[in-house]
C-alpha cells in the first residue's frame, strides 16, 4: 500500500509544475497534510480541464493517478480521494458527468457510494448493447428525475 508521501512524490514526477507548491507546502506544514495538498494540486485543475473537456491527455493522467491512489494506495490514501476529489468532484453535475467518461469501473463506483453516502445522488453503473452507461437520479428534494450518461 502507497503511502501519502509516496503518492505525493509520484505525482510530482509526473506534473512537475507542481514542485515549487509542494516544496511551499512541506516549509509551510512541515508534513505532508495530504487533503490540503491533493485538494490544491488535482481539484481546481481537474475541475477547469473538465469544464471545458479538452486536453484529454492531461485529464486521463489526473484520472489515472486518482484510479491509483485509491486502488494502490493506503487507507489515509483512500480516504483522501473519497473525501477531497470524489466528494468536490460531485459538486457540480457537468463536471461529474464529463469525470464519468474517463473514471474505472471501480471509480465510478466508489463515486456512488461517495454520492449515497451524502444523499446527493443515486448513481448506477450499467452496460446495455455493449457501451457503459452511468444513471443517476437526485436524492435532493428539489430535482427529481433520471440522468442517463453515456460513457462508451
Amino acid at each position: 500500500m502507497l503511502t501519502k508521501e509516496q503518492l505525493a512524490a509520484e505525482f510530482v514526477g509526473l506534473f512537475p509544475q507542481y514542485q515549487a507548491e509542494y516544496d511551499e507546502h512541506m516549509a509551510d506544514y512541515g508534513e505532508l497534510l495530504g487533503h490540503v495538498f491533493f485538494g490544491g494540486v488535482i481539484n481546481l485543475p481537474l475541475t477547469a480541464l473538465l469544464k471545458e473537456n479538452r486536453d484529454e491527455e492531461t485529464i486521463r493522467r489526473y484520472v489515472e493517478f486518482i484510479g491509483r491512489m485509491f486502488a494502490q494506495g493506503d487507507d489515509g490514501a483512500r480516504n483522501i480521494v473519497q473525501v477531497t476529489i470524489l466528494e468536490y468532484l460531485g459538486d457540480d453535475d457537468d463536471v461529474l458527468q464529463w469525470a464519468y467518461g474517463y473514471f474505472s469501473d471501480a471509480l465510478i463506483e466508489e463515486s456512488a457510494e461517495v454520492e449515497k453516502s451524502l444523499g446527493r445522488r443515486e448513481v448506477i453503473l450499467a452496460r446495455e448493447n455493449g457501451k457503459r452507461l452511468v444513471r443517476w437520479e437526485s436524492l435532493l428534494p428539489t430535482e427529481s428525475g433520471w440522468t442517463v450518461i453515456e460513457l462508451g
